[in-house]
């Protein structure tokens, strides 16, 4: 998920934590009975360690998609190079990876690129890949 779910969840808990931290001053106060402050406080505990479990996995599940699209992005960067220092079998694999249904009609191949690679391909094709050009020039 993404940095706002975590920031969500974060909230969450620290919003439960206020409760928690008002609930005790309003024991204290006798606003609250002990038993309604300990019924109440322990809900609220076992919300955050529930919050926490699943920050937690947002932070593993993030962690997991950056190093994915990490690699994605190397392979995509290396793969002319490792295409022609490859074996035929070692082509085929790698065209797999990145292929998907391509067409040869008429002479001419029609490439269909698997996700994420069908994006990659989109913004060498409109020359968006470099990004801003004139920003890199004159340096």
């Amino acid at each position: 998920m993404t940095i706002p779910v975590l920031t969500q969840l974060r909230s969450q808990y620290q919003k439960l934590q206020s409760f928690i931290d008002q609930s005790y001053v309003d024991k204290l106060e006798g606003k609250i009975t002990e038993a309604f402050w300990k019924t109440k406080t322990q809900e609220w505990e076992a919300e955050q360690v529930t919050l926490q479990h699943e920050m937690i996995s947002q932070e593993k599940a993030r962690g997991n998609t950056l190093v994915e699209s990490t690699k994605i992005l190397e392979l995509a960067n290396r793969a002319y190079s490792l295409y022609i220092q490859q074996s035929p079998h070692e082509q085929r694999r790698l065209l797999n990876v990145i292929l998907s249904n391509s067409i040869l009609k008429d002479g001419t191949l029609r490439l269909h690129y698997k996700k994420p690679f069908d994006v990659l391909a989109k913004r060498v094709e409109n020359e968006e890949w470099l990004g801003d050009q004139e920003s890199n020039l004159g340096s």
